[in-house]
C-alpha cells in the first residue's frame, strides 16, 4: 500500500494546551477588595471618580482582572489603546497571573 493512500484514513485533532480565561467583570464596584499589585494594602479600592484617565472595554477589564493579557497588547486586539503611562499603572495594579479557575468549552 502506498503511504499517500493512507492519508485519507488520518483524522487528526488539534487542540491548544493553553486556554485563556473567559470571564467578564460585570460589576466594577464588586471587584473592590481583590488582591491587586503593590498598593497601600495590596487590595483593590474601587471608588467613583469625576473623570476617567482612559476608557476600558469589557474585554480589557476582564483581561486585567484575570491577569491574562498585558495592557500593551490591548491595541493589537482592537480592545482600545491606553497610553504608555496608563499601561504601566495598570500592569502594576494587575500583575500577570495564571488563571486558577477554568472550564473547557
Amino acid at each position: 500500500m502506498h503511504p499517500e493512500a493512507r492519508l485519507a484514513e488520518f483524522q487528526p485533532k488539534v487542540e491548544s494546551a493553553v486556554r485563556l480565561a473567559m470571564c467578564r467583570a460585570l460589576d466594577v464596584a464588586k471587584i473592590g477588595g481583590m488582591r491587586a499589585g503593590e498598593g497601600r494594602s495590596g487590595l483593590l479600592e474601587v471608588t467613583k471618580a469625576a473623570g476617567a484617565d482612559c476608557e476600558l472595554t469589557i474585554q480589557e477589564l476582564g483581561a486585567l482582572v484575570n491577569g491574562t493579557h498585558s495592557p500593551s497588547d490591548f491595541s493589537l486586539r482592537g480592545w482600545g489603546s491606553p497610553g504608555a503611562e496608563i499601561q504601566s499603572t495598570l500592569r502594576g495594579m494587575f500583575p500577570p497571573q495564571v488563571p486558577f479557575l477554568h472550564e473547557n468549552f
